[in-house]
């Protein structure tokens, strides 16, 4: 099976990116390749189907507490790829990857993040509603963090 590293195309791509998480610290390609966790997150066909759930969950939640009303939300798969466009996860996956499949390697890092504890329920509720008003923002802001406590952990 291909390591994320082989699934990259072109040599040069993995000097030229560098993906900025906060405005002090930065995540190379290089180092989040290397990060067995997601690696192993990129592989998980079953942790994207709960993932799916999840992240439909964590931002109706989001959602019912900034607005005061119950809301019951499907995130789109289009928000998820923006996500991780926006987030630089996009260009460590194969080029040719469907939407769908990048927004499922989101749900699972997102759930993954959740089940190992990293990023707690309410964390992530939080970060979501700050950004409520843009669903892909709020999406990114969360990978971001996940990003993050996996570059400090």
């Amino acid at each position: 099976m291909n390591s994320p590293r082989n699934l990259l195309k072109a040599e040069d791509q993995r000097h030229r990116a560098v993906f900025l998480f906060s405005d002090e610290a930065s995540l190379s390609l290089d180092d989040l390749l290397s990060n067995p966790k997601f690696q192993q997150i990129l592989k998980n066909r079953s942790l994207a189907r709960l993932g799916d759930a999840y992240v439909n969950f964590l931002f109706s939640l989001a959602l019912t507490k900034a607005s005061g009303i119950p809301v019951g939300v499907k995130v789109s798969d289009r928000i998820l790829f923006e996500a991780a466009k926006n987030s630089g996860i996009r260009p460590l996956l194969p080029r040719r990857i469907k939407r769908g499949e990048v927004a499922n390697v989101i749900e699972a890092l997102v759930v993954d993040s959740w089940m190992r504890k990293s990023l707690e329920l309410d964390e992530m509720v939080d970060i979501i509603s700050k950004n409520s008003d843009d669903l892909t923002e709020a999406a990114t802001q969360l990978v971001k963090s996940i990003l993050e406590r996996m570059r400090n952990h």
